[in-house]
């Protein structure tokens, strides 16, 4: 049987094992783990409550499918001040609920093209059609459109941009606009 002891060397180094500890970790990183994307099941106008409503259906949502893991989801949305590229975590890789690869980092999936279309919700369900976005396929606002005032109202003179759950080109996020009062879908996101 092997035995660890910890032996003090001199102030600020501990033999350990035979290692010297030197105010570093001594383990190796652990790496991002993948991160969730989905697809939400509901459709709903522009007016979500801002960008917390929309955050709130995505835990809804991941938090009655079995299989999803635990955790803080958010949707794929901007409004005039904040977008995916401020609010999301950025490392580990994203995949689908069945394992696809949506993207192998944040730099992939910001990249115009993703691995496979987000057309799987968190329970195996397949949904498809447009989806609330407000975002550029960096990450950003997409600007020359409104956000239904914030993601705030479902009034047809507003607008806003939406993606296309079928595509795996920057359309997946920016494929054309519609009036705030049209019914889509949300990307979901575990953080």
């Amino acid at each position: 049987m092997i035995t660890r002891k910890l032996v003090p060397v001199c102030a600020g180094i501990t033999l350990m094992s035979g290692m010297f500890l030197m105010g570093q970790d001594t383990w190796p990183p652990q790496p991002p783990r993948d991160r969730l994307v989905f697809i939400g099941w509901e459709a709903t106008d522009g007016n979500m409550g801002g960008l917390a409503g929309a955050d709130a259906l995505c835990q809804a949502w991941a938090e009655q499918c079995p299989d999803a893991p635990a955790g803080e989801y958010k949707a794929w949305l901007s409004d005039d001040t904040e977008s995916p590229s401020t609010r999301f975590t950025k490392d580990g890789q994203f995949k689908l609920i069945n394992g696809s690869l949506v993207a192998r980092s944040w730099a992939d999936l910001t990249d115009l093209y993703i691995g496979v279309p987000i057309a799987y919700d968190c329970d195996y369900g397949i949904v498809q059609g447009s989806v609330w976005t407000g975002t550029s396929f960096d990450g950003t606002p997409a600007t020359s459109a409104g956000s239904c005032e914030n993601w705030s109202t479902g009034d047809p003179a507003w607008n806003a941009y939406q993606g296309s759950s079928l595509m795996r080109t920057s359309a997946w996020t920016i494929a054309g606009q519609d009036d705030c009062d049209d019914l889509a879908y949300l990307y979901c996101f575990q953080q």
